[in-house]
């Protein structure tokens, strides 16, 4: 009895024929990605392998997948490169140069009398504040005094009045000490000076 070769497509050692996996990562793509493409085109499943060459083919010839690969590389295109990202020698000289750049800043606002310590002035506002709440909450004595020699409502009321006014006028005056730690802006003739200096 003589046996028909089987066609070469049919063979099990065909090695254009792959299972999907294998030919998912002979193309380079998602395995699910192969496999949702196979539900859509079945033709291209023979006995649960494809052959590589045809699907290749016909992946080709498919106008979405040809969009979806150019959106990939466009997407790639325009990533920064690694060496860019993990920092490079290019990467580390820009950033020293911004540093330098940020330093000189702060070197010219030092020289114009820009720049602020946040500390004092915060001091200052938290001693006009404690100032103030001592003064309203410890009674003076010479004002207790005063007030309980005078019968007339009115004139406690003007009592009262003129020693909260010399209060305010103290705390006010704390207040402005604050704001002068905080320099005023230089003219340009003042800065050119400066600068000559």
């Amino acid at each position: 009895m003589q046996h028909v070769a089987p066609e070469e497509t049919s063979r099990c050692n065909n090695p254009a024929r792959l299972k999907p996996g294998t030919a998912a990562q002979e193309l380079g793509i998602n395995r699910s990605s192969l496999k949702r493409y196979l539900d859509q085109y079945p033709e291209l499943l023979d006995n649960g392998t494809v052959d590589l060459e045809q699907l290749r083919r016909h992946r080709a010839d498919n106008p979405n997948v040809a969009d979806a690969v150019k959106k990939v590389a466009q997407r790639q295109a325009t990533r920064p490169k690694a060496s860019d990202s993990a920092g490079g020698r290019s990467h580390a000289k820009s950033r020293l140069d911004e540093t330098k750049a940020i330093q000189a800043d702060l070197d010219l606002a030092e020289r114009l009398n820009q720049v602020v310590d946040p500390g004092e002035v915060v001091d200052a506002i938290s001693e006009a504040g404690n100032y103030l709440r001592e003064r309203f909450i410890a009674a003076d004595p010479i004002l207790c005094e005063r007030l309980a020699a005078e019968s007339d409502p009115r004139q406690v009321k003007a009592i009262l009045e003129e020693e909260n006014r010399k209060i305010m006028a103290e705390v006010q005056a704390k207040f402005a000490a604050a704001a002068k730690l905080v320099p005023e802006p230089k003219t340009i003739d003042q800065r050119l000076t400066d600068e000559a200096v």
